[in-house]
């Protein structure tokens, strides 16, 4: 008899299969677009079909506004995300991180317009690119141990340079969770600051294998590091985004490697050449110091001859401050001090200096006596012609040339008319007296 089977819940059942979706990881899906609605919130909903069977499935608002194209009904699509299952109604649904067009050239128009908007940030800005070092300390890898690349580029690195250590981060170069990874990989070699230079490596494939390059998330993550970046990836005809936020561009791992790791050999041989070189300037730099030494010496023993000169000519200096030093010439300076003091004393004698100053005297005096008499004159001259002008304008003398003033009572002047009505009494001013008169009629 079979044994009986405990029932499970609904929640159990939906809580296994949700587990089991996750459980799968990052999945890539391809499919007809049957359905896509973007809600008012801004989050977008669509539905997959290969004709067969539907899987619905969410695409975040921050994921729809960094769409480079716009999703039509019936286009086929290639989705990457994560399932899992819905438990308020136990129906799977797919969470979709990236979206791009299955057709080759609707996923160029979206490569390009990613392009377009990363450049537009700055991403690819000239002036952010570093400097790769000469001679690297150590040298960081991404790629995967398994990948064609990087054995390439651990060929070179040993026959240019296998005494410089690299630093390895595994990491897919394909797949959907590739990109991710590698992201991922790139920020902990850069963190760690322990690596001069870090190489981005991958071989040749399909154009599909190379999207991980492209993806938006890889391309940050080089334009965020501190540490110069190099990309390999691919071939020559590969260009893959990622090579524009890096700091140099390699066209395949090997030659990725070439640009990073000097080439010892080389060198050493570009040393000896460079110490043959130096043999010749140095022999001549050992005569010319020869001849250098030669010249000093000379210039030495003429420099000590000049200053014993100096020497004499100083004590011969000194001679002559001793002798002049001795008593008696301080005794004959002090006469001629005296005899000069006397002249200067007879030249400031009072009885000079008055004469002097008498002299003075007299002469200013008659200066002053003659500049009076003219000043007074002159004083003279103008007082006549002011009186004159004076008496020419007063009343007095336009009275005595004929003419006669007609005032009223009190004598006060009368000009006009209307100042002397008929009958009025005047006064009449002559030059040597006055008369009374009375207005008679006209």
């Amino acid at each position: 008899m079979p044994k009986e089977q405990r029932p499970y819940t609904v929640s159990k059942v939906v809580d296994v299969w949700d587990k089991e979706l996750r459980a799968l990881g990052k999945v890539q899906v391809i499919g007809e677009l049957c359905a896509f609605k973007v809600s008012s919130n801004g989050h977008a909903y669509f539905t997959l079909t290969d004709g067969r069977s539907q899987l619905s499935g969410t695409l975040w608002r921050d994921r729809v506004r960094n769409l480079t194209w716009q999703p039509q009904i019936g286009e086929q699509v290639l989705i990457e995300g994560l399932g899992q299952v819905y438990k308020g109604r136990g129906t799977a649904q797919l969470e979709a991180f990236s979206f791009f067009p299955a057709g080759s050239g609707l996923q160029a128009i979206a490569l390009a317009e990613l392009e377009r908007r990363l450049a537009a940030e700055g991403l690819f800005d000239l002036e952010r690119k570093r400097a790769i070092p000469f001679f690297p300390r150590r040298v960081g890898v991404v790629s995967s141990l398994q990948a064609d690349g990087f054995a390439d580029f651990c060929r070179s690195r040993v026959l240019r340079a296998p005494t410089i250590p690299i630093l390895v981060a595994d990491a897919p170069v394909q797949g959907p969770i590739a990109a991710e990874a590698l992201a991922a990989a790139l920020a902990r070699l850069d963190r760690g600051g322990e690596c001069s230079v870090i190489a981005l490596v991958r071989g040749g494939g399909a154009a599909s294998d190379l999207l991980p390059f492209s993806e938006e998330v890889l391309v940050r993550a080089i334009a965020a590091c501190t540490t110069p970046v190099v990309v390999g990836i691919g071939h020559e005809p590969d260009h893959p985004i990622a090579e524009r936020a890096a700091d140099r561009v390699a066209h395949t791992p090997t030659n990725a490697a070439e640009l990073i790791f000097p080439d010892l050999r080389e060198e050493a041989k570009k040393l000896v050449v460079l110490s043959s070189r130096l043999q010749r300037p140095i022999s001549t730099l050992f005569d010319a110091t020869r001849s250098e030494k030669a010249l000093i010496r000379h210039r030495l023993s003429g420099a000590l001859r000049n200053r014993l000169l100096d020497a004499g000519r100083a004590v011969s200096v000194q001679q002559q401050r001793l002798s002049a030093a001795h008593p008696q010439a301080h005794l004959t300076r002090k006469r001629q001090e005296l005899a000069a003091l006397g002249e200067r004393a007879l030249r400031a004698s009072p009885r000079l200096g008055l004469a002097s100053a008498r002299g003075r005297w007299e002469t200013l005096a008659g200066r002053i006596d003659v500049t009076g008499r003219i000043h007074l004159q002159t004083a003279e001259t103008q007082l006549a012609s002011l009186a004159d002008r004076l008496w020419a304008s007063s009343p007095q003398a336009v009275l005595q040339r004929g003419f006669t003033m007609v005032v009223d009572e009190g004598g006060r002047p009368i000009t006009s008319a209307q100042q002397a009505p008929v009958g009025s009494v005047v006064r009449l001013q002559f030059g040597d007296g006055q008369r009374k008169a009375r207005i008679e009629e006209d």
